[in-house]
């Protein structure tokens, strides 16, 4: 199995769209004290499973009340009253299959207060999402909780009894 691409957008210091065309053999990202690179293997394990490592806190959980931790700051400072932001990670795999696994929170700006606070944002929807083509050729999508169990049942290790 092997990463052939990440598309990034708006998830903490990568700001509207960005993408990224993987190798199958090394990929290295270099740079320097603030470039991303902690910010782009935050944005991998968050499409998986849900949280972020912050330096203080450890590993966090992304939920409802406290989403604005993964949003980039300039698209919540630039979005006017009423506009949705829209968080996406999606994440191309190449395996036995190849797989599309897409994470997004999307937001709507309640009033022009501060910008940095949950609250004055409005929750609008989270949604996971892996799809793939079956054997038979058929399109495969899964949502929500049937994804989240396809990524533990894919990702949790099975012990042989």
């Amino acid at each position: 199995m092997y990463f052939k691409k990440i598309k990034i957008k708006n998830f903490q210091s990568y700001y509207d769209l960005n993408s990224a065309d993987l190798d199958n053999n090394l990929n290295l990202f270099l740079g320097t004290i603030g470039a991303g690179k902690s910010k782009l293997f935050n944005a991998f394990f968050w499409c998986f499973f849900g949280s972020i490592y912050k330096y203080e806190e450890k590993w966090v959980d992304i939920t409802s009340a406290n989403f604005l931790s993964i949003f980039n700051k300039k698209a919540l400072k630039n979005a006017e009253i009423n506009e949705k932001v829209k968080v996406e990670v999606t994440l191309t795999i190449q395996a036995e299959k190849l797989y599309k696994v897409s994470h997004s929170i999307e937001i709507c700006k309640e009033n022009e207060e501060n910008y940095n606070s949950e609250k004055n944002w409005k929750f609008v929807k989270e949604e996971l999402c892996i799809s793939f083509d079956n054997i038979d050729g058929n399109h495969t999508v899964l949502e929500n909780l049937q994804a989240r169990e396809y990524i533990d049942k894919k990702t949790t290790p099975t012990t042989n009894k």
